[in-house]
C-alpha cells in the first residue's frame, strides 16, 4: 500500500526458465532413476546440473556434481563459457575427489552438454 502511494512498483521475476537444449541428435541415455534419488551408499549415484549466475561482468556458468549420499558436492567448475568442457572439468574434479566403482550411475538432464560425444566417452 505504501509502495503504491509512492509510485513504487516491484519487478516481476520469472521463477523458471527452461535452459536445457534437448533438441539435438546425440544419443540420450535411459533414465534409470525415474526421479528416485533415495540412496544410502556413497559413490553409487552422482547427479549433475548447470546453473547460470549473473555478475556485474556478465554471466558465469556453474556445473556441479553431487553424490546423492551423503548429498555432498564432489565436483564443481565455474566458467564464462557454457560448453561441454564446463561439465568435463567438474567431472574431472569429482574423480580427483572420489574413486568410483563399476555400476555407478551418473544422472543429468538430456542437454547437449551431457549428451555430447566427449562427455559420453569420458563417462
Amino acid at each position: 500500500m505504501i509502495m503504491q502511494q509512492d509510485g513504487i512498483r516491484t519487478k516481476t521475476v520469472k521463477r523458471y526458465k527452461r535452459t536445457t537444449n534437448s533438441n539435438h541428435k546425440q544419443k540420450i541415455a535411459e533414465n534409470r532413476l525415474k526421479q528416485n534419488f533415495s540412496i544410502n551408499i556413497a559413490n553409487k549415484i552422482w547427479r549433475s546440473d548447470i546453473t547460470y549466475l549473473r555478475t556485474k561482468e556478465g554471466w558465469l556458468y556453474l556445473a556441479a556434481i553431487l553424490d546423492l549420499y551423503p548429498r555432498r558436492v564432489v565436483g564443481l567448475n565455474l566458467d564464462k563459457q557454457l560448453s561441454t568442457v564446463l561439465v568435463l572439468r567438474a567431472l574431472q574434479r569429482a574423480l580427483e575427489e572420489r574413486s568410483i566403482e563399476e555400476g555407478m550411475v551418473f544422472h543429468a538432464d538430456q542437454g547437449i552438454k551431457y549428451a555430447s560425444n566427449q562427455m559420453t566417452n569420458t563417462l
